[in-house]
């Protein structure tokens, strides 16, 4: 299974120090460069804006800011509804048993919204991106570790193994 989601929203002060700038840089920017402005554009550059923000919040502190994390995955799952509906909704060839006659398109965002947008809804609802609940293998490791860090930080080497 892929950890990209454990991994980016783990805390790690890397991560931060090298994404929060460029998101920062990233909300104050595009505003700037956009020329023709329509409702469409003011729409998505909001949008684009506050899921940068809110990323780079959240990686600040992702405890405290796990509200923050919550609101780019529920923003990311409903652009990719909307993928979808569009994609759905101007399907000028039908649907057969066989597939979609002269394209594949439809397929493509469907894919999308369950390999993307299906996990960051489960992450929004639970705040982990499976529905599994950790099985007792993990959580027996996890002890052992615990005990052995309280065992460094005691200097009691014999009973912590």
């Amino acid at each position: 299974m892929n950890h990209f989601g454990k991994t980016l929203f783990s805390g790690s002060r890397f991560i931060f120090w090298s994404l929060a700038p460029f998101l920062i840089l990233f909300a104050f920017v595009m505003p700037l460069t956009t020329v023709d402005w329509n409702i469409t554009r003011v729409i998505l550059i909001i949008v684009m804006d506050l899921v940068a923000l809110l990323l780079a919040v959240g990686l600040y502190n992702t405890g405290r800011f796990r509200w923050a994390l919550r609101g780019v995955t529920i923003i990311v799952f409903f652009a990719y509804v909307a993928y979808l509906l569009n994609d759905l909704a101007h399907l000028s060839h039908a649907i057969t048993l066989a597939g979609i006659v002269n394209g594949d398109r439809p397929w493509r965002s469907i894919g999308a919204f369950l390999s993307i947008g299906m996990p960051c809804m489960v992450y929004s609802i639970r705040g982990t991106f499976s529905w599994q609940q950790p099985n007792s293998s993990k959580e027996q490791v996890s002890t052992s570790l615990d005990r052995g860090e309280a065992s460094l930080q005691t200097g009691d080497w014999e009973r912590g193994n």
